[in-house]
């Protein structure tokens, strides 16, 4: 029996740590391919050799199969552990968003983005895909001075250098001051062209936004005053899609506010090929379930924590 292991070693030594083939074990050994086939195949059947492979971005594949089941959506990714930015500047979060995000990204295709800190999470780790001739489209208006590092101006154009896209601006505020002046920019043939081409896109990267006053970017922005972010809340708002306040059930809440935000409705961000949403957190639960229910996201990026909240159960892994 020792004999025969010490043979299953000595091939195992030489097939996964010379990184010799088969055919020179064969003959270094004089023995058959057949027979060095079969003793490597032993060699990992029997525990001699045990292969540990360190995934740059380990996931949670049973928690993402329960959450398709949970959630009724195409796609989930789920990051080992929390999501917060390593001491090392690595960020898993936004690296698994932007693998799944080139994953969807075709030949000649079109990617809308909006603003917010994910989605710049998820920019920031793009890589070049020049031979896709890809065309990034701004789907939200801009933010301007107000949050220059997650404004949709900024992350179009980091989206497109990033990818070595050509990309297109909407020139208008995030937020209109009346309805009447948003019906208007809405209305206006070059923001028109703009949102039109945005509909079209074969995937988008969502915002989703929490609706409590302390989380809240479109609260903390100036955008959502404290009386219309309670208005909101008594009317049954969880959060917000990409601007837009949303119900539990993922229906648009009717206000004066999401009545002035110039981007995409519900209904056309429905109508998407593909949405992908990028959120974490437990103020993130409630606006990612919307979503989920109103149709709303095709995929979603997440981490082990929330993952295991929107199962409605804790982790033992939240933070105090």
């Amino acid at each position: 029996m020792s004999s025969r292991l010490d043979t299953v070693a000595e091939v195992a030594t030489l097939h996964f740590i010379d990184r010799l083939d088969q055919k020179e074990i064969a003959e270094r050994l004089h023995m058959s391919r057949s027979t060095v086939s079969r003793l490597v195949h032993e060699a990992l059947d029997s525990g001699v050799v045990e292969i540990t492979i360190k995934h740059p971005l380990p996931r949670e594949s049973a928690l993402e199969d329960r959450l398709l089941r949970k959630l009724g959506i195409s796609h989930a990714w789920v990051v080992s552990g929390h999501a917060d930015i390593q001491p090392s500047g690595s960020d898993r979060l936004g690296s698994l968003g932007a693998s799944a995000l080139s994953q969807r990204l075709v030949h000649d295709g079109s990617l809308a983005v909006c603003w917010g800190r994910s989605t710049r999470r998820v920019i920031e780790q793009l890589t070049p895909a020049r031979e896709k001739n890809l065309r990034v489209i701004q789907m939200i208006g801009s933010s301007g001075s107000k949050n220059q590092l997650t404004d949709g101006v900024e992350l179009t154009r980091m989206a497109a250098h990033a990818l070595q896209a050509r990309y297109e601006l909407l020139n208008a505020p995030l937020v209109a001051d009346d309805v009447a002046s948003a019906a208007s920019l809405k209305n206006q043939s070059a923001i028109r062209h703009v949102l039109d081409d945005a509909l079209r896109a074969d995937v988008a990267l969502l915002g989703l936004g929490s609706i409590d006053r302390e989380t809240s970017a479109l609260h903390s922005s100036g955008y959502l005053s404290t009386e219309e972010l309670s208005l909101a809340q008594s009317l049954g708002a969880v959060g917000d899609v990409s601007g837009i306040l949303i119900d539990s059930s993922g229906q648009p809440i009717s206000s004066d506010f999401s009545s002035r935000v110039i981007g995409l409705d519900v209904e056309h961000i429905r109508a998407l090929p593909y949405t992908l949403a990028v959120a974490h957190g437990a103020n993130k639960v409630g606006i990612i379930r919307a979503a989920a229910a109103g149709g709303l996201i095709s995929g979603l990026v997440t981490d082990e924590p929330t993952a295991h909240m929107l199962l409605g159960r804790t982790s033992g892994m939240e933070r105090k």
